[in-house]
């Protein structure tokens, strides 16, 4: 993606001690993404707080979108339905109080 494209500003930073602890300090006064760079390869993202909960949001609202669908097409193919307490009995799953 070209950098002028992308949603979020970010500050690209080299993978050093020195540069790390500085990304980390200054987090609170930046409202961008700081991006780790090795050897002119992105291997991290140090982001907010809050954009943290708001990715794990965004991630959490997509696997269970992802895990509807499945139980959708399941449902369509039919066949046998195995109870809940059954299927944890076979996998020796014991039920909390």
């Amino acid at each position: 993606m070209d950098p002028d494209d992308r949603p979020i500003p970010e500050r690209v930073i080299c993978d050093t001690p020195e540069a790390l602890s500085a990304a980390v300090a200054a987090m609170g006064d930046w409202d961008d993404v700081v991006v780790v760079e090795r050897d002119g390869r992105r291997v991290a993202a140090i982001i907010s707080p809050q954009d943290l909960e708001l990715f794990m949001r965004l991630l959490w609202d997509k696997e269970m979108e992802h895990d509807l669908g499945a139980a959708a097409r399941a449902k369509a193919e039919g066949g046998e339905s195995i109870p809940l307490e059954q299927l944890m009995d076979e996998l020796g799953i014991q039920r909390s109080a």
